[in-house]
């Protein structure tokens, strides 16, 4: 590690908008580019090398992204595990020899340098996810009832390690999960009925469960304005008419709503199932309320297994 440390120190700075700091075990600190990563190894692009420089994820302290990391920006990277499994996303970090990885629709996972196949950061990132994802080599596991339940509450979590655990657990049980999925996502949480349900209860009795439908709706953004129009057009309550009032004027980008995040996610599940009974669950959530989220994440993925063949 010191002859790496030592070549590094002679690169210089790096000047790339992409650029990373890297701290190294020795002391060593250096500014270069991530530009990838293979067999648990991280490849380091620096001026003085015509080639990456290889460096074991153990030997780095922390490399981070130099300034602050750009937000909304589209996934750049393609992250390939060594069980079969791919991430679509960009890195975050390297700390205490894990990649901190965020992946679209999971949030930030951190996944060991040793289950790390191949990081790919190229502009055909997203071809390259196609080819990867949907083929797992993991052994079937069965699924117990109980077990699922648990795996169901963890795809709603907002801890990225959370879900990707449970979305790895999932894959792995196949058609198990496929049966407890297409049970739990009867109803998309952005499909009409739902939200009318939720539109009722801010005329509801009860403070609380007023207070709930609200932070539910505006959870769901842009999902719940058409319903919110005509139902303000039609309800008689003075306090219903207030809270759609504010939530039709509301211009900030609400968090992601819970819900629709873990049937996104699960949606992800089914995806990379791939089985004739995965695709006709994504086949019925792809014809749900035309603009919905999950509706959209459906189709899509519905998509990208129709150019995997």
């Amino acid at each position: 590690m010191r002859t790496i440390g030592w070549v590094l120190l002679l690169a210089g700075a790096a000047t790339a908008d992409d650029a990373w700091t890297f701290a190294f075990e020795n002391g060593d600190r250096v500014r270069g580019r991530l530009a990838g990563a293979r067999d648990g190894v991280v490849l380091l692009e620096i001026p003085a090398s015509s080639r990456a420089v290889p460096v074991p994820f153990g030997g780095i302290v922390v490399a981070e992204p130099v300034g602050e990391p750009a937000t909304g920006r589209a996934p750049s990277q393609v992250l390939r595990l060594r069980d079969g499994g791919a991430l679509l996303g960009s890195s975050r970090a390297i700390r205490e020899g894990r990649l901190e990885f965020d992946a679209e629709s999971l949030g930030v996972v951190r996944i060991p340098g040793g289950e790390v196949a191949e990081l790919l950061g190229a502009d055909d990132a997203l071809r390259a996810y196609h080819r990867m994802a949907g083929r797992p080599s993991l052994a079937a596991a069965p699924l117990t009832t109980a077990r699922s339940e648990a795996l169901w509450a963890r795809l709603r979590r907002q801890d990225g390690n959370a879900a990707w655990q449970a979305h790895r657990e999932l894959v792995r049980a196949g058609s198990d999960a496929v049966d407890r999925l297409a049970s739990c996502m009867r109803v998309p949480p952005d499909a009409p009925d739902a939200i009318a349900g939720w539109i009722r209860l801010l005329d509801a009795d009860s403070a609380e469960a007023r207070s709930a439908a609200h932070a539910r709706l505006r959870s769901l953004g842009e999902a719940a304005k058409p319903q919110l129009k005509e139902a303000a057009r039609q309800s008689a309550s003075a306090e219903a008419r207030k809270r759609i009032a504010l939530l039709l004027a509301e211009t900030t980008e609400p968090a992601p709503d819970p819900e629709v995040r873990r049937f996104v996610r699960a949606i992800r599940v089914l995806e990379e199932i791939g089985t004739t009974e995965a695709v006709a669950v994504l086949e019925r959530l792809a014809n749900g309320a035309p603009g919905a989220p999950t509706t959209r994440e459906a189709h899509d993925a519905l998509e990208r297994l129709r150019r995997r063949g």
